[in-house]
């Protein structure tokens, strides 16, 4: 199950990607809900953001906002391969990561829930449909009579 990010930190001196075990610059650290932290690279970001927008992110990046009394907030500015953009603060992009994260979840469910069923369909060189019957009703009931009349026969011989 997908968890809620608490907070999303850029490390920009970089650190070691725990999937690849190679040093990237910048990492971005996450924080979720239950105190876990989890590191993404540049290519997992871009890859959450893609599926949380249902666009392709072209790239992304993180502006500090300083206003005139000093007060700094930070805003991303996520572009796409379509030119267009969007800027968005810190829990917008939270929100975008997480859907982007939930949604590539519900899509490898959906492809191993798809090989399964594929999986699991019948051999039709060991199965064979049942067949309908060629036999009209009117010849069941003639061939019934006839099976009444040669178990009732005595006479005959088997």
């Amino acid at each position: 199950m997908t968890k809620k990010i608490t907070s999303i930190n850029q490390n920009n001196d970089g650190d070691t990607n725990p999937k690849t075990g190679l040093f990237e610059q910048p990492v971005w650290v996450l924080e979720l809900e239950d105190g876990e932290k989890r590191v993404l690279g540049k290519e997992k970001m871009e890859e959450y953001l893609s599926k949380g927008y249902e666009k392709t992110v072209h790239s992304f990046k993180r502006w500090t906002l300083t206003s005139v009394s000093g007060a700094e907030i930070s805003a991303y500015c996520v572009v796409f391969t379509d030119k267009s953009h969007d800027l968005i603060p810190n829990a917008k992009i939270k929100e975008q990561l997480f859907n982007g994260h939930k949604r590539k979840d519900l899509e490898k469910y959906q492809q191993l829930e798809k090989e399964l069923r594929d999986k699991s369909e019948l051999n039709p060189a060991l199965f064979h449909p049942p067949k309908e019957s060629i036999t009209t009703p009117e010849e069941k009931e003639m061939l019934e009579k006839f099976r009444e009349e040669v178990l009732n026969d005595k006479d005959r011989i088997i």
